[in-house]
Formats: structure tokens, sequence, C-alpha cells
């Protein structure tokens, strides 16, 4: 039997089909009424814009978001088109494709309007389009699986060498979303306790790890369910790694 590589985000090769849009009045509009208009639904070039390329991207990403590559839904409601330099600084670039992605909902939120370039940029400059320009993993000019990995428990993992794999993991709080992971090995109706349990215990400013922990390794039991065991133990090595760092 064949084994099937795990699937990731796949880099943005090729732009969407906009050529039935005015992106002159676009552009135009944008610069009159500033980063407001992108939410506007009173212009049909402008809904035009973000369908096309929102589904472009949606289906160029392998349906995973740009950061995290973990699957988004299909309904548009669910995920969102994400500006990679934030329009809110840069409102010129609010509609250059290469600086647009799907992205999930997480990543966005975390992300908001953080630094991602080396260099910061002022309106009028052109576009960084070299991979180097970015402190985070770019969409259309990086590849996921040269930054990221998915261990066997689906936890998003930065590459030991990728400064941008863990740049990125940090500015998109993909910490939270891996500890959800773990705590979906407990099943209901364990499950919110354990995630409660799980987030305490990753908090940096923890000081009832041991007490806790404890009370994981006895919902794990009471459980019956032998992954969620296992996951103590994952947990432990981590808290013993991490404490291991600080001293």
């Amino acid at each position: 039997m064949i084994k099937l590589p795990k699937l990731s985000r796949q880099r943005i090769i090729d732009e969407p089909e906009l050529s039935s849009i005015d992106l002159e009045w676009l552009y135009f509009a944008g610069c009159m009424c500033g980063t407001g208009y992108w939410g506007w639904d009173q212009d049909d070039d402008l809904k035009r814009f973000r369908a096309i390329v929102k589904g472009h991207f949606y289906s160029a990403q392998n349906r995973r978001c740009c950061y995290c590559s973990v699957e988004i839904d299909e309904n548009r409601r669910l995920y969102d088109l994400e500006h990679i330099i934030d329009k809110n600084g840069r409102g010129d670039l609010m509609f250059e494709v290469k600086n647009l992605a799907s992205s999930c909902v997480q990543c966005n939120l975390s992300k908001k309007t953080k630094k991602v370039l080396v260099v910061d940029s002022r309106p009028g400059d052109p576009l960084p389009e070299k991979s180097k320009d970015y402190l985070i993993l770019h969409p259309h000019y990086d590849e996921w699986s040269s930054h990221f990995k998915f261990d066997k428990y689906e936890r998003i993992v930065p590459r030991p060498n990728s400064k941008k794999g863990a740049f990125t993991f940090s500015l998109c709080s993909m910490d939270r979303r891996n500890i959800v992971r773990l705590a979906d090995y407990f099943r209901h109706p364990h499950r919110p306790t354990a995630e409660t349990i799980l987030l305490d215990l990753y908090s940096p400013s923890n000081t009832k790890r041991a007490e806790q922990l404890n009370a994981l390794k006895a919902l794990a039991i009471s459980s019956g369910y032998p992954d969620a065991v296992a996951i103590v133990g994952i947990v432990e090595n981590d808290i013993a790694l991490k404490e291991s760092l600080l001293t």
C-alpha cells in the first residue's frame, strides 16, 4: 500500500484572472477613500475582486491557511483574504495580489498589524518581492514545508534551523492551536477540562505546573483512553524541555 505524504500549503505560483475587473478604478478608489474602502459592499468591482482572489488562493494553497497550513473550510465566511503587509500601513498595496493570500481567522487575528518586513517600507515604495525581505513565511515566496512540519499528533512544528518558521509560529500564536489539538485526544466529555488545564500548563506565567500535571494525569486515566495517557507523557516532556531552557 502506497503511503501518501501529509499535504500542506503549496507556494502560490500563479495569479488570479482579473481581466474583467477595473483595477485602475479600485486603486483610485482605495487611495481616495482609504483602507475602509476594502470592506465596502456597494462596489461591484470590489466585491468581485475579493471573491475571485479569495477563491483562487483557497485552491492554489491546497485549501490550507497560508501561515499554519491547517485546512480551511470552503465556506468563505470561515477564512480571510489576508494582507501580508498590513493595509493600514500600506494602503497602496491593498489590491496588490502578491500581498494577498487566504488565511484562517485565527492566524489573521493573531498577526493583525504586526511587523513582517526585515526593513520597514513606506507608502509608495515598491512591493518587496524576495523571500529574504520578509521576517514572516510568505505564501508567494516560501514553501511551507521548508519551514514547518506536522508531528505525529498533528501539531505544527517549526523546523529547527528556520528563523522564519519560529517567527511566524510566534506571530500567529500557533502554540494555542497545538494545545487545543492535544486536548482533542481526551474526547468528550473530558475534552473541555483538558483544554483548560493544558492552556494553563503551557502558560509562561504558570506557577502550579506540578499540581496541574497531576490533574491532567488523573483526567487521562479516568477518561479511559490510552491516547490521552500518552499525551500526558508528551506534555511532561514539553514542560521539562521548557524549564531546562530557562535554567
